[in-house]
């Protein structure tokens, strides 16, 4: 019973704070731009926001292969000495999303 409500305390609390803020802002006055904003029709902002989600997708996959080679390489190069890293990284946790075959 705890587990249940524990489980649901997690899944479901920070959806109150996150509605305060949103009510927050949804009561607020619009402000007239000034020079410190980028309108969001502008190619400045096109280009930024494609730039981002480049780059994070970018990471995220680098980070996939770098933890998918990263192992094939140590068994390849030396079939008698195995590191302890090879052997922390094979039983370890892999980055959020990556899968946990290899293409050995």
């Amino acid at each position: 019973m705890t587990l249940a409500a524990a489980m649901l305390m997690g899944r479901f609390i920070y959806v109150i704070p996150l509605l305060a803020v949103a009510g927050s802002l949804a009561q607020k006055k619009r402000s007239a731009p000034s020079a410190g904003s980028v309108p969001t029709q502008s190619p400045l902002f096109i280009g930024l926001l494609v730039g981002v989600v480049l780059i994070m997708g970018g990471a995220h996959l680098f980070s996939c292969r770098v933890a998918r080679t990263r192992g094939r390489a140590g068994r390849n190069e030396s079939r008698h000495f195995v590191s302890e890293s090879l052997i922390i990284q094979k039983s370890g946790p892999r980055p959020h999303g990556c899968s946990a075959k290899t293409n050995a």
